[in-house]
């Protein structure tokens, strides 16, 4: 799930979080690093956060976030428990089939 916008409850789990362009497309941390030194020139920060908030406006970009609401965590857990429990059986089963197979 994607959230453009808005607060996160401190039980989502997030997944992913950077920049996008207008097109829609992630920033790569190499493109993150440039559009920092080109806001900040070197390490000294004369604005703070709105030097950097401006210049995503100016450019169209913005933050994403992307995550797995809380509510959902009981269906993940589930489904998650549901398949490492086959593996577990067709491990057990087959580990069977091989014990009884040399002993006979």
């Amino acid at each position: 799930m994607q959230k453009t916008s808005g607060t996160l409850s401190p039980a989502d789990w997030i997944v992913d979080e950077g920049l996008i362009n207008s097109a829609g497309h992630r920033i790569s941390d190499g493109e993150k690093r440039d559009i920092l030194k080109q806001v900040y020139d070197g390490d000294t920060v004369h604005e703070g956060g709105a030097a950097l908030e401006r210049y995503l406006t100016q450019h169209g970009l913005q933050h994403y976030t992307e995550y797995h609401p809380a509510d959902r965590y009981t269906a993940m857990l589930s489904i998650e428990t549901a398949l490492y429990l086959a593996l577990a059986l067709a491990l057990f089963t087959a580990a069977a089939h091989l014990v009884r197979r040399r002993t006979s």
